[in-house]
């Protein structure tokens, strides 16, 4: 089921809700935001009528009838995400052409069937769990955690060939000095092959907050909110190439086949305080909110390179060798630094109050990364071929791996429910 179709199981679950449930009273003066209720030194008033509880009339007995709590009462929001990243750019890595230029880049007659573009460009889809308590019947102070999951979309390639139709994995010879690439499959009746490439990026992160009252008044309000921010963002390639011999000219034996596996894995960790504002608008049963924060500190950055290479003959022979076409001897491996980075995030949030303890939410969302590294910014085109099947290395040392940073966002519209206790 693809996010499109969640967002609108969402939304007409919200509906439904909205449709089948009692309308709630006018939130007036007296009601609040169910993440922020205005003016909570009125709620709960010794001696007198429980103001906040519309539907309850009566004196202080240390908890309201409808079932706000005097000495505890928090909140908690769950909300899907339907959203679109940044993407990711990808270098040339699957082509086509006839039989005679091989795939090789700037033949006449190659054409790129996945790369050179930025992927990942689709709708993802993710949720966000929000809760908290006030802290005491009679303060402001809100101590909250908030979690966040989002799975851009993923750009995955696939190409089939059973002979007919050149594959081939394209990069540039640094041994020749030229463009060169690796055939997958030719034909025709040569060699019948696969291309897959599974490309994902997930993002987690969780928060604990608090939250302090700066100033309100008659239908508006502002909290100062900050605390301690953890952040991670993965990004993964993985290059798929399967290929069987027809003829007995292409591996070395009729039924041979060889299957050649890259694997790049990027990790960006975070940890950091984060401070911001958040400010309400209240008009009787409609809220409008909006939070603006900043995080800020350490970004550990993690890449991991692999490369498997595994020929197999029809008579059970089986060869693996620990290099594959972009992840070779001189580039695999595992790399990690740690650097400074900052994570702005806004959102935008209507609240429609349902029930007297229930409301329900639509909004936009935005979070940036100012620097992480990616699967597709390690792939290195520059090759030397001397190191395939685990060969010695003879000339330069390609492919390398730099550390290169980059910035990276998410955005997307947001639908869900709050309760309040």
């Amino acid at each position: 089921m693809n996010s499109k179709s969640n967002l609108l199981i969402w939304t007409l679950a919200v509906v439904a809700l909205g449709t089948l449930g009692q309308p709630a009273k006018s939130q007036d003066k007296h009601r609040g935001s169910l993440l922020a209720p205005l003016n909570l030194r009125e709620r709960h008033l010794p001696g007198k009528g429980i103001v906040g509880c519309t539907d309850c009339d009566e004196a202080y007995t240390g908890k309201c009838g409808c079932g706000l709590s005097v000495f505890w009462s928090g909140w908690g929001a769950v909300d899907y995400l339907m959203g679109w990243s940044k993407g990711r750019n990808v270098p040339a890595l699957v082509t086509t052409s006839n039989a005679s230029d091989e795939g090789v880049l700037g033949a006449s007659s190659t054409s790129v069937l996945m790369g050179n573009e930025r992927v990942g460009l689709g709708t993802g889809s993710g949720g966000r769990v929000d809760f908290g308590a006030w802290l005491g019947g009679m303060t402001e102070v809100g101590l909250g955690m908030r979690f966040y999951g989002f799975s851009a979309d993923g750009g995955d390639f696939q190409a089939v060939s059973d002979g007919s139709q050149v594959l081939a994995l394209p990069f540039y010879n640094t041994r020749l000095d030229q463009e060169d690439a690796r055939l997958v499959a030719t034909g025709p009746g040569v060699a019948a092959g696969e291309v897959s490439i599974s490309n994902s990026t997930n993002i987690l992160q969780a928060e604990s907050y608090l939250r302090i009252p700066m100033t309100e008044g008659h239908g508006w309000r502002f909290d100062l909110v900050g605390g301690y921010h953890y952040s991670r963002v993965e990004d993964r390639l993985t290059l798929d190439a399967f290929s069987e011999d027809l003829d007995g000219s292409f591996l070395l034996g009729s039924g041979n086949t060889r299957r050649i596996t890259d694997v790049f894995d990027a990790t960006n960790d975070f940890h950091g305080g984060s401070l911001g504002l958040l400010g309400q608008i209240h008009r009787d049963r409609m809220v409008f909110s909006m939070l603006g924060k900043i995080s800020g500190g350490n970004m550990h950055q993690k890449v991991r390179i692999e490369g498997r290479q595994e020929n197999t003959s029809p008579a059970g022979s089986n060869d693996v060798f620990g290099s594959g076409t972009f992840a070779l001897n001189t580039n695999t491996g595992r790399y990690e630094r740690d650097v400074t980075a900052v994570i702005p995030e806004a959102q935008f949030t209507f609240t429609f109050l349902w029930q007297e303890n229930v409301s329900l939410n639509l909004g936009y969302a935005f979070s940036y990364w100012s620097d992480v590294v990616t699967a597709t910014d390690s792939i290195d085109r520059n090759v030397n071929s001397s190191q395939f099947q685990d060969n010695p290395l003879f000339g330069s040392g390609d492919p390398q791996f730099t550390l290169r940073d980059t910035d990276f966002w998410v955005q997307g519209m947001t639908i869900g429910i709050t309760l309040e206790r």
